[in-house]
């Protein structure tokens, strides 16, 4: 079963008109707005130490390594994801 996912305004405006595929008109100004909210995501961010059991460490690699993604970014979208459902 899926969850439902609650989009803001902003997302459900892209979903809405995801079909029409206009093109983007000031693509320097959309990219610079990117990276600049890229960068604040990253700062957002704080570590954390946790222990984990070796077999699921490796299981998690895996799964991340299937996606294509690193291990460590695969469990923050774990994290992630769980938090969003709360």
């Amino acid at each position: 079963m899926r969850n439902k996912v609650k989009l803001d305004p902003y997302e459900q405006d892209i979903e809405d008109n995801f079909e029409k595929h206009t093109d983007i008109k000031d693509k320097k100004s959309v990219l610079k707005s990117l990276q600049a909210a890229a960068k604040k995501q990253l700062k957002d961010k704080k570590p954390i130490t946790i222990r984990v059991s070796l077999s699921d460490i490796e299981a998690i690699k895996i799964k991340a390594s299937k996606c294509g993604v690193p291990y460590q970014t695969y469990i923050n979208m774990l994290i992630h994801k769980d938090a969003a459902n709360f």
